[in-house]
């Protein structure tokens, strides 16, 4: 599993491609192929290969 950190400072979503499946450690969210980090906002990603 890789683990990343990302923050938002944008007034924009932004999409991060991932390849399988991706959970926010934060917000709890799970995520397929596709992360989406709203404006302002911070994200710990964990990646499963």
């Amino acid at each position: 599993m890789d683990h990343y950190l990302y923050l938002n400072v944008t007034d924009q979503v932004k999409i991060i491609n991932v390849k399988g499946e991706a959970k926010g450690l934060i917000t709890g969210k799970t995520y397929k192929d596709e992360v989406f980090i709203s404006q302002f906002e911070v994200e710990f990603i964990e990646i499963s290969h």
